[in-house]
């Protein structure tokens, strides 16, 4: 299923704790992933200790606008029937600590193409 699928379905309350469920099977193999966690990942308690004491975490920051540029809200549950620049605002601001402290590191990534973030995120590892 897809996320929006499951969202119409069973609401975010389910879908969350299917997040949670898969993000503690992956921290149980011992292997190197790389997991791109939807925005919603950090809200959970549970879920900022498994990153934190599991993962190496890179938070990819943009801005709001920026953020509206790059998304499309079909793909999105949340911002399905909310897209506009005072629902995100709200959602960033009501996630920017829990990213914060969950982040090994923090990319801005405003007014950067791929290829520029990718290299940020290259020098950033090689750092770490």
């Amino acid at each position: 299923l897809n996320i929006n699928k499951i969202f119409e379905k069973n609401g975010e309350l389910y879908f969350r704790k299917i997040e949670q469920e898969i993000l503690n099977m992956l921290s149980d193999k011992n292997e190197k992933a790389i997991i791109s966690a939807g925005g919603g990942v950090v809200l959970n308690k549970q879920n900022r200790k498994l990153i934190s004491e599991n993962y190496l975490s890179i938070w990819l920051y943009a801005n709001s606008k920026t953020i509206m540029q790059r998304t499309r809200p079909d793909n999105r549950p949340l911002l399905k029937n909310n897209f506009n620049l005072a629902f995100v605002q709200k959602m960033m601001l009501e996630r920017k600590n829990f990213y914060a402290k969950s982040a090994d590191i923090i990319i801005n990534t405003n007014d950067k193409n791929i290829q520029q973030i990718i290299k940020l995120i290259e020098q950033e590892l090689a750092s770490f």
